[in-house]
């Protein structure tokens, strides 16, 4: 009978479970020092990186609560420049949900084109978020450059994107003279 040889231990898991451990404490560096770290070691267990993929994942969204927006983007900065694992559409969606709840929709934008840089999938739903926070704060200026960036990546608005457009409108006619 033919047996498969064993996998070898999932040497990078631990160097995860520290970084997580450090960034729930605020300490981003030292996250950051222990990814480096399970970039050089075996991912055999996890050939095509979806392992590893949700675990960058967990790591944003605790890194955004701890860490702020900022936080958030290194870890997926790192995941993009020092592994080969490219984000899906989860990822980017935390990432620009990240940046709407803070209040950020610029910040978001300069996300959206990193992640579309780096081959990962930006839906609609993550541009409404950002539209959103952009219309509940008034900011005319990024909401319809959210809705450009939304167009010109071949995107089609959907009910939720022209609500927000609307809601920005007349939230700017009830306070012009």
């Amino acid at each position: 009978s033919l047996q498969s040889a064993p996998l070898r231990p999932a040497l990078w898991r631990p160097h995860f479970s520290a970084a997580e451990r450090a960034i729930r404490r605020g300490q981003l560096p030292e996250a950051l020092d222990e990814l480096d770290l399970a970039t050089t070691v075996s991912a055999e267990d996890d050939p095509d990186g979806e392992l590893r993929l949700e675990r960058y994942k967990r790591l944003m969204k605790i890194g955004r609560r701890t860490c702020g927006v900022g936080g958030a983007r290194d870890i997926l900065t790192h995941m993009i420049a020092s592994t080969r694992l490219r984000p899906d559409a989860a990822a980017a969606h935390i990432m620009l949900s990240a940046a709407a709840y803070d209040g950020e929709p610029r910040t978001g934008l300069q996300l959206a084109s990193q992640l579309l840089a780096a081959g990962g999938p930006v839906g609609t739903g993550s541009y409404d978020v950002l539209l959103h926070a952009a219309a509940q704060s008034a900011d005319r200026r990024s909401a319809y450059a959210v809705y450009s960036a939304l167009r010109r990546n071949g995107l089609a608005p959907s009910v939720t994107t022209l609500s927000g457009l609307i809601r920005l409108e007349a939230s700017s006619a009830a306070t012009d003279p």
